[in-house]
């Protein structure tokens, strides 16, 4: 049965960084980067957000149906989550959801990658209203401390002791 993996959190919490790290434990696993959404960017945050989800719910559907497991990267709100935990739920797989929760403070340094004014604002927002303590997560990960392929080991452990993966 197929594993949907789905790793939240705030902007710069190391979603996608750790996501690669894992598929690369989850051989024959499809990532799916919700930032990689292509929406233009003329686009208001909330269409740019609607046209992400549409996106990573066609690649979801597409590997589900290839009997693949996915790793979604993306920050989720409660809506999306149910979204996504539906359509894996149709086609016959299970959800596990993490959350990277890494403190502001850690995130705001941009962890290697240079941060916008937008981001910013933005990291400052999600940490506000939640991100990083969403209660549909089965597991959350303070990763401040921690290198991508040291999350992902610790993510596929857990993985593992739920019998979400062989």
């Amino acid at each position: 049965m197929p594993t949907t993996v789905l790793i939240s959190g705030p902007i710069a919490s190391g979603k996608t960084t750790m996501g690669l790290a894992l598929q690369a434990l989850m051989p024959g696993s499809v990532f799916i980067d919700g930032d990689a959404h292509a929406a233009p960017d003329s686009l208001s945050v909330t269409a740019r957000w609607s046209y992400a989800l549409w996106r990573i719910h066609d690649a979801l559907r597409d590997a589900l149906d290839a009997k693949r497991s996915a790793i979604i990267a993306w920050p989720l709100t409660p809506l999306h989550y149910g979204f996504l935990r539906d359509t894996t739920h149709e086609c016959g797989g299970t959800v596990y959801c993490v959350t990277l929760c890494p403190s502001i403070d850690v995130v705001m340094t941009g962890r290697g990658r240079g941060l916008s004014t937008w981001e910013r604002d933005r990291i400052t927002a999600m940490y506000a209203e939640g991100y990083h303590t969403r209660r549909f997560s089965d597991l959350f990960i303070d990763n401040a401390a921690l290198d991508p392929q040291a999350t992902a080991q610790n993510v596929f452990r857990a993985l593992r002791n739920a019998d979400a993966v062989p």
